[in-house]
């Protein structure tokens, strides 16, 4: 951050094309890509430093985290839960289904849970709805952001319901049901699995399947994606997803560039990148498929038979079996969501996992979720196969002790190397060399002294049952509780007694194994100058790979990507051309604090202006959309790191108000904790982005960001 100087278009001119010239291959490279994915998203989230401002340790990257399926939970009934969910580790909430089911299923039994994937068109549900309304979604999405928690949703894009056969169910809207060209041939009947061209235009089980190259399908999913962020959805999983071409197998196959491109832009306007997982249930080369790889450029994508072959080595008492460590399907672990099992191996006919007991389903949950930059997806039971009622809650099993900490283990070694081996009854996973995973796949308790391959010297705790495991001469060797897994690494930053009351505001504690740097320093040598243009650049055409701090120092824009724009805005900052960015600021774990003036720009202005304009004012604010009741306002202004202030706000909710002193431009809004009154960082909640009076004084709250930021509009 920086004093605002006036310069003459000439300098600035002359810096931007010396960026063009260095940066043609920049923009051809950009230009090219057809497909926003998440590539950039994974390498910021490899390293260790936990990008949740919160104190549960949660990731801020679903594919970094663990997922809690909350199969068939109502979004009230999963906002109730959400203290017990952030204590259990998990990062990410994936709900049921929430289009609008072709047939009420208000006061209806679980043993109708397919009737959710029969959606009657691409709209939030509008009534009669067991799991909710569109507000109770909404309500929900607010709620878990709070704690740092993304809330994905389930997507059915390949069909729709049916009434009769393969007739169209009367509630889809006529626009689709009755246009020939929504739909794939109909003579083209059931799913032969041994050829792809039926598996991507056949119907499934009886559901008209729809016409996916359709331009009007595409608009219509990508709309009904829009409409789910707009109500707080950070992430989709697509049900399906091997039953829809991908452009490997033909131009005309254009659904998922043509619905993932759009959705990320809009969602990146709001301050994130969404999460994309698919269903492909067993092989995509199935039938002549195309490889997994083809679907991975998209998005993450289930390694189902990983997960279940781990489940059945566990229930069948093979260790060497349960440590597995390859990857059925081919794709990279940072594209693989793993499962110990799902709604499709619990609730369907074939009831793969139905009467595997929970014992063995957590045993084999401590080695698909002890796995380094796979996500794995928690499946919550419902009351036996198929029992109960739609929106209630039957089994806690997710919130057990020996789960919640292998959760915990996992984000707590996001990043860290992985190796799985075993010995006699015991599958082990070391993670870097301070953890290690043990689960007793032949009973429960047991003395164990199996090989330490990656573990130090030391003693250690079994974060389960407390007991004392030590590694000496080789060997690891302690005592596994009755639950059958041990969970052995000494985590001093986990908190220990999580909360059993929902807090009514955010968590205060700061980021844990906070990092500082200097924004816009991307090679980290403490500077901000040419040199890390070079460095984004090179980025940016994938000829150096950035990671950890230099990556978030590189970001610039705040977007989540790194791309020309942060190039640009760093030229902006050396020759002191105004803008809103913090480049020069001091950074520590993600939050801005105490902002800094230019760091040595190597081509300062050679003509400053002296005593520019400077303006002051009365903030207006409007925080109604991210009150919750018992908070308090503040605003930090600053010329420098050494001249700054805390100014207190007065008013609630759309009428907050506090003056800017003469003499300061730069501000930001700062939500504190409402049960103290000093300002300062440690009592701050949330934040606004930095903000300046050039754009005006006048500012709304539009919702909850990421990163202990709140989202904001500016106007004069």
């Amino acid at each position: 951050m920086f004093l605002n100087k006036k310069i003459g278009g000439k300098l600035l001119s002359a810096m931007l094309t010396v960026a063009m010239v260095s940066s043609v291959a920049v923009t051809s490279a950009v230009s090219s890509v057809a497909v926003t994915n998440d590539t950039q998203n994974a390498e910021a989230t490899a390293d260790k430093v936990t990008s949740s401002a919160n104190s549960y340790g949660l990731k801020d990257n679903p594919q970094d985290g663990v997922i809690l399926h909350a199969w068939q939970w109502s979004f009230q009934n999963i906002k109730s839960k959400l203290p017990e969910i952030a204590a259990a580790g998990y990062s990410t909430i994936q709900t049921s289904v929430t289009q609008q089911p072709k047939e009420s299923t208000a006061g209806k039994g679980n043993n109708i849970w397919w009737v959710y994937y029969q959606p009657a068109g691409f709209y939030l549900t509008t009534g009669g709805n067991a799991l909710g309304t569109k507000s109770d979604l909404q309500e929900l999405c607010a709620a878990a952001s709070q704690y740092g928690i993304r809330v994905i949703v389930d997507v059915v894009a390949n069909h729709l319901g049916n009434k009769n056969g393969y007739d169209k169910a009367d509630t889809i809207p006529d626009d689709i049901k009755n246009d020939g060209n929504c739909w794939h041939d109909q003579w083209n009947k059931e799913i032969n699995y041994g050829n792809r061209y039926s598996i991507t235009h056949g119907s499934m089980g009886g559901l008209p399947d729809l016409n996916s190259e359709n331009p009007k399908i595409q608009n219509y999913v990508v709309n009904y994606l829009k409409e789910c962020i707009d109500v707080g959805v950070t992430g989709f999983r697509f049900d399906a997803a091997k039953h829809i071409s991908v452009p490997d197998e033909g131009s005309e196959y254009t659904f998922w560039p043509n619905v993932l491109n759009p959705t990320t832009a809009y969602a990146q306007s709001k301050g994130f990148t969404p999460y994309y997982y698919g269903e492909a249930l067993y092989q995509t080369t199935d039938g002549g498929g195309p490889a997994a790889t083809s679907y991975t450029k998209f998005m993450s994508l289930t390694d189902d038979t990983t997960g279940n072959s781990i489940r059945g080595a566990v229930a069948g008492g093979n260790a060497a079996g349960a440590a597995k460590s390859t990857y059925d399907k081919g794709i990279s672990p940072d594209k693989a969501v793993l499962w110990a099992e799902s709604h499709d191996t619990y609730s369907n006919d074939s009831k793969d996992s139905t009467n595997v007991s929970d014992y063995n389903i957590n045993k084999t949950w401590a080695m698909v979720a002890s796995r380094n930059k796979a996500t794995a997806l928690y499946f919550a039971r419902t009351q036996g196969w198929c029992g109960g009622q739609i929106g209630q809650i039957y089994s806690t099993q997710c919130f057990n002790k020996e789960v919640a900490e292998v959760n915990k283990f996992h984000n707590y070694f996001a990043g860290q190397s992985e190796y799985l081996s075993s010995s006699g009854s015991i599958a082990y996973n070391e993670r870097g060399t301070s953890g290690v995973i043990l689960v007793n796949v032949g009973g429960s308790s047991q003395q164990v002294s199996v090989a330490a391959h990656k573990m130090a010297n030391g003693t250690y705790k079994d974060q389960v049952s407390g007991s004392t495991f030590t590694v000496s001469n080789g060997q690891i060797s302690g005592q596994i509780g009755n639950t059958g897994i041990a969970v052995v690494y000494n985590a001093t930053e986990i908190p220990t007694n999580p909360p059993t009351n929902p807090p009514t505001n955010p968590p205060t504690q700061p980021p844990t194994q906070a990092e500082t740097y200097v924004k816009g320093d991307a090679n980290g040598d403490g500077v901000v100058n040419m040199k890390d243009c070079v460095v984004i650049q090179k980025s940016i055409v994938g000829s150096t790979t950035l990671t950890g701090k230099n990556l978030k120092a590189a970001d610039v824009t705040g977007d989540s990507k790194v791309a020309v724009a942060d190039v640009v805005a760093v030229m902006r900052y050396l020759v002191g051309f105004t803008n809103t960015y913090s480049i020069g600021s001091v950074v520590t774990g993600g939050v801005v604090v105490n902002p800094t003036t230019p760091v040595n720009p190597t081509n300062p202005p050679t003509n400053p202006p002296t005593n520019p304009p400077i303006t002051s004012g009365t903030v207006q604010f409007d925080g109604s959309a991210v009150t919750v009741g018992n908070e308090r306002w503040a605003l930090y202004v600053w010329k420098s790191e050494s001249d700054n202030k805390w100014i207190d706000m007065s008013g609630s909710g759309s009428s907050i108000t506090g003056n800017i002193p003469d003499g300061y431009t730069n501000f930001i809004i700062v939500r504190m904790n409402g049960a103290t009154s000093d300002n300062n960082w440690n009592n701050k909640w949330n934040q606004s982005p930095d903000l300046s009076t050039s754009a005006g004084t006048v500012v709304k709250a539009t919702g909850w960001g990421s990163n202990g930021l709140f989202n904001v509009s500016q106007s004069k």
